[in-house]
């Protein structure tokens, strides 16, 4: 009787021993638990403040650089008006413009952007045309048809692509219309793709700007035709006029002027394409693909890009 109350009570004591062990296991798998969860959320807050201090610091950059490079408008114009050549007055003025073109990047990077290194090509497109526009007075002459998709490309990407319309429009205001003060039949106000319907009237002085997205491995869309595709896509943009036209002759492969440089230089950044065209008026496409990198950055222009 006595052997078997002690076989008892040592069952008895294991079981509490054992019951005792596995408390205290859970007990500290528990507090262990609790201790990771804790440093969990002390990082995950820390993660949270690094994110808002990056953002700041983003913003406040974007913002000084636009900053800055209004200053360096000023200062050309105010230098610009104390000349006397004609030339280096347009000089003056055409850097002035491409200066706004990238002054106007780091503007809707910091006022708009999301993510603040991608663009919404369509609010960009559409004020960079209206500043192009009013600083030329082309308002009184010419009417602009924009087709531009909804989409958002990386600042790498945005800042050629924008220099290479400053660069086209201005080119079509001056030359594309000699006699535009005598034909002037419109207000130049934006007409959506859309609403164009050309009339048995001659075509007051226009220029289309489009911009799509074709997928990888369909053929080119009409000029005007509205597409949409994935994320991958080859880009087409298309400045057009119903001008003048080039010279005979012309070969924009020989041709020693700047404008003409200027845009197949961006055009090599943006591992894209350049086609021009005249019959009649002017075609000017270019064709791209987006990158995929949102990192990737463009070659910086140099001198022996415009070598002649």
């Amino acid at each position: 009787m006595r052997s078997w109350l002690n076989i008892s009570s040592l069952e008895f004591a294991a079981g509490a021993l054992l019951v005792g062990v596995l408390t205290g296991i859970f007990c500290e798998r528990y507090r262990s638990r609790r201790r990771l969860a804790g440093r969990l959320e002390k990082l995950m807050h820390r993660q949270d403040k690094l994110l808002m201090e990056k953002e700041w610091l983003l913003r406040e950059i974007h913002h000084r650089i636009k900053n800055n490079l209004q200053i360096i408008i000023s200062l050309l114009h105010m230098q610009s008006v104390r000349m006397k050549d004609e030339s280096a007055i347009g000089a003056f003025e055409d850097i002035g413009a491409r200066v706004n073109t990238i002054s106007l990047v780091h503007k809707k990077l910091y006022l708009e952007s999301s993510d603040r290194v991608t663009i919404r090509m369509r609010d960009y497109v559409l004020d960079l045309v209206e500043y192009v526009r009013d600083s030329l007075c082309a308002h009184r002459f010419i009417a602009f048809h924009l087709d531009i998709a909804d989409l958002s490309l990386d600042v790498s990407q945005v800042i050629p692509l924008g220099l290479i319309l400053n660069e086209a429009i201005t080119n079509a205001v001056k030359y594309a219309f000699p006699d535009n003060e005598a034909s002037a039949r419109t207000s130049g106000s934006f007409i959506p793709a859309e609403a164009h319907r050309p009339g048995p009237a001659a075509a007051p002085p226009t220029i289309r700007i489009s911009l799509h997205e074709q997928p990888i491995g369909l053929n080119p869309p009409h000029p005007h035709q509205r597409t949409a595709g994935p994320a991958t896509a080859t880009l087409i943009l298309r400045i057009t006029d119903n001008g003048i036209g080039l010279p005979p002759g012309f070969d924009a492969s020989r041709c020693g002027t700047l404008g003409i440089q200027l845009i197949q230089t961006l055009t090599a950044q943006l591992d894209g394409t350049f086609h021009l065209t005249s019959a009649p008026g002017v075609d000017l496409t270019i064709t791209f693909t987006r990158h995929s990198n949102p990192l990737h950055e463009p070659a910086p222009l140099s001198g022996h890009h415009f070598a002649q």
